[in-house]
């Protein structure tokens, strides 16, 4: 006779996932369950929960990563019902939230919309732009890591940090 799954193992390993944030490894997960659990036993539950459609696993092998499915029991971690998930610490606009929530849904839920093929046909790489050039440029100077050159040990600490 089989032996019994228990619930609360099941129970620790999903808030283990959860909790990582997206896409933890089996290593990550091992580290974040709160009970004493066995590498291989693990592994067990981790393919239960993918058989349940409550995990997704994309990769093989030491690559594999577990995160959750779109739909499964599994509560989310750090929302208000209703809402879409997004990581810690990251504070939305109310447009950035709207936007969020519209991509979340369902395929069959969302609103068709059309595009203008002239608009896109005309764009020509490296000789017309989409965005403004004052928003280029804005957009140039949030994502550079520092204002001049750093020695490559430096830049590479400041990246980590």
């Amino acid at each position: 006779m089989p032996k019994k799954v228990s619930q609360r193992e099941i129970s620790a390993v999903e808030n283990a996932v959860l909790e990582g944030g997206y896409g933890q490894s089996l290593e990550k997960i091992s580290r974040r369950v709160t009970i004493p659990i066995s590498r291989r036993t693990l592994q067990r539950r981790l393919a239960e929960l993918v058989e349940l459609g409550d995990l997704i696993a994309i990769g093989e092998g030491r690559g594999r990563k577990y995160l959750r499915a779109e739909g499964s029991r599994a509560p989310r971690m750090q929302e208000s019902p209703g809402a879409p998930s997004r990581p810690a610490g990251l504070d939305l606009s109310d447009a950035a939230r709207s936007i969020q929530a519209s991509i979340s849904r369902p395929l069959s839920q969302r609103v068709p919309v059309g595009y203008n093929a002239d608009f896109l046909e005309s764009y020509r790489p490296n000789k017309t732009a989409y965005l403004p050039d004052g928003l280029r440029k804005r957009l140039y100077e949030m994502g550079r890591a520092t204002s001049q050159p750093l020695p490559a040990g430096t830049y590479f600490r400041t990246v980590l940090n």
